[in-house]
């Protein structure tokens, strides 16, 4: 799926930027993000508050007692014989994703800067995980127990099928669907997704369902950045989350420009910002931890 997805991208990568017709009239910097100086580490804590930092020297034998393997040092497995469940909270910070295989067999990729919340195995007849920021789903199909994403006042419950969620603060909720079907329930309005459907999930009770290419919403889980016709706004807020920057708007009518472009995440982030000057359309300078767009 990778090398489809990069050979799509580089046949129809280029790059193409024009003005919206929407120009802000602020001219006083606006400061998006700020750069977090705290170490920025995968944690996965237990329901009693315990922490567990995730990666290469994380102590095998404290997950064992919790149920779960480290399957590499970007994946964890949950192969508990426990009865009872236990509530876990797996949370990415910004720069990093994740691998999670719940205990019925779900995969879940949880983006940078994003948290999901879900037993340590799954009992009665639902299953119910939580999250905050983004995730890939590929759902263990079993008809008696549905499974539920929450996210906020969004719903998703599906049997046994492929999407992607994004709820991030300060960004229009999407819940893309690749395989299977999906019912999408926020603000008592509900739609049925099919493949290729991608619900924008409105705070006044709006439901608006398009039909995309999923690849364009599921590109981060394979190592690219993919805006399609994004605004500088929103292209300013991915990189800062997963470079993690301070983002400031000098130029505040530069937020309203809209770009379509690819890149590979695993680049530094002055390969991607040498993509967007390259346009000529804004000046976006890095210096130390703080990202400037004049």
């Amino acid at each position: 799926m990778a090398a489809a997805v990069a050979l799509a991208f580089l046949l129809g990568g280029g790059l193409h930027a024009y003005l919206s017709d929407r120009l802000s009239s602020a001219e006083q910097p606006v400061a998006l993000m700020e750069h977090r100086s705290a170490p920025q580490e995968v944690t996965l804590t237990t329901a009693d508050g315990h922490h567990i930092a995730l990666s290469e020297e994380t102590d095998r034998d404290s997950l064992a007692s919790l149920g779960t393997t480290m399957e590499d040092a970007q994946e964890i497995a949950y192969r508990t014989t426990e009865e009872t469940a236990t509530q876990h909270t797996l949370s990415t910070p910004r720069g990093k994703d994740f691998k999670l295989v719940l205990h019925d067999g779900t995969e879940v990729w949880l983006n940078a800067e994003s948290t999901l919340r879900y037993p340590s195995r799954f009992s009665g007849d639902r299953r119910v995980v939580e999250l905050s920021g983004e995730a890939y789903f590929k759902v263990a199909r079993d008809e008696a127990r549905p499974f539920f994403v929450k996210s906020g006042a969004i719903e998703t419950q599906v049997l046994g099928t492929s999407f992607n969620f994004r709820n991030y603060d300060h960004s229009t909720p999407h819940v893309t669907l690749v395989e299977g079907r999906v019912l999408v329930t926020g603000h008592n309005t509900s739609v049925t997704l099919r493949p290729n459907d991608d619900a924008q999930i409105h705070t006044d009770g709006t439901i608006r369902v398009t039909q995309v290419d999923p690849r364009n919403y599921t590109a981060w889980t394979e190592g690219y950045f993919y805006f399609d016709n994004a605004t500088l706004e929103d292209i300013m807020r991915e990189l800062g989350r997963w470079y993690n920057l301070t983002i400031r708007f000098e130029n505040t009518r530069a937020m309203s420009y809209h770009f379509t472009f690819w890149a590979r995440r695993t680049g530094s982030a002055e390969e991607t910002l040498r993509l967007i000057n390259g346009l000529g359309k804004v000046n976006a300078v890095l210096e130390d931890e703080t990202l400037t767009i004049r």
